[in-house]
């Protein structure tokens, strides 16, 4: 069983009521809203960004990279090596590959001492 503080303002304030569970939880409206336990604090809803939060519910992902949507923040897929993170405006960054044009007919020739041209 879960502890209980019931913060709804039609009871008149917090009611708090123990047992040995060793978890906590915040009501507001009958509805949980907070739950405390050993494992860490979870939240029923995403903490919005004017609250300190990131509005989602998003997970990081290694190599992947953060970004704002312009109502939450949220995470790029994964590239592959030796791409580069490209602007798509005001949406979703996206990974790509450097793409070398060259005229037909002509001839790119790639060195790897750049200091001899």
């Amino acid at each position: 069983m879960t502890t209980t503080i019931n913060a709804d303002n039609t009871l008149g304030g917090a009611i708090v009521s123990g047992d040995s569970s060793g978890i906590l939880g915040l009501q507001a409206g009958g509805v949980t809203k907070v739950t405390i336990s050993s494992s860490g604090v979870v939240l029923a809803n995403a903490l919005p960004i004017a609250s300190g939060g990131t509005n989602s519910t998003a997970t990081p992902t290694a190599g992947g990279i953060g970004y704002g949507t312009g109502t939450a923040y949220a995470y790029t897929a994964v590239g592959t090596s030796g791409q580069y993170l490209q602007s798509a405006g005001a949406g979703t960054p996206v990974w790509a590959t450097i793409t070398i044009p060259v005229p037909t007919g002509s001839t790119l020739y790639l060195s790897e001492n750049f200091g001899g041209f």
